[in-house]
């Protein structure tokens, strides 16, 4: 064999060579954004599976407080005393001798109005009399009315003044039960 024979030869093993490494490259870049993609995918989910057990945990703790508060409130029931649940109220709140929320200092019962025992009510959803417990709030009684106060809603009075009720901390939707057997 001659010299141009072998090199001839040789350039092209050599050529042959540099296009299965150029193959060999792009199958391994290739591969390379292939596990990439896949290492995206499984952070994403590793990402979600983790936020998804955090809002199980904070719903798993709110559900246990929200059960706590119920089972200290049917030990607390007293012999006799039986509660039925009466829905979800819109609970806003009033005040005593206000122009604003034209208030007198007697109630619709005639009763003399007290923070922290009168609420106001519909009286076709609750007559003048009933005992409520409101949570997060305690035992109310129904001792009044208000121009105002629609069917799923309860007004709730409150010490202070007027912009004490406005800022007043139990404003919103709270769950409400009819106790029977206060005495």
């Amino acid at each position: 064999m001659n010299t141009k024979t072998v090199i001839g030869i040789s350039a092209g093993l050599l050529g042959s060579a540099l296009i299965l490494f150029g193959i060999a490259a792009r199958m391994a870049d290739a591969r390379i954004d292939d596990l990439t993609a896949e290492r995206d995918i499984y952070a994403s989910r590793a990402a979600n599976e983790a936020n998804r057990a955090a809002d199980m945990e904070y719903n798993y703790s709110a559900m246990k407080l929200a059960y706590d508060k119920l089972k200290a409130t049917h030990e607390a029931l007293s012999d006799g005393l039986t509660a039925s649940y009466a829905g979800d109220f819109l609970c806003t709140s009033y005040d005593l001798n206000c122009d604003v929320c034209q208030t007198t200092n007697i109630t619709y019962s005639g009763e003399a109005p007290i923070p922290g025992y009168t609420v106001a009510a519909d009286l076709s959803t609750f007559p003048i009399g009933t005992w409520l417990y409101i949570e997060g709030l305690g035992i109310r009684r129904v001792t009044d009315t208000g121009g105002g106060v629609g069917k799923n809603q309860l007004d709730v009075l409150v010490a202070g003044n007027h912009d004490d009720a406005k800022a007043w901390q139990g404003y919103g939707m709270q769950r409400v039960w009819i106790l029977e057997g206060v005495e």
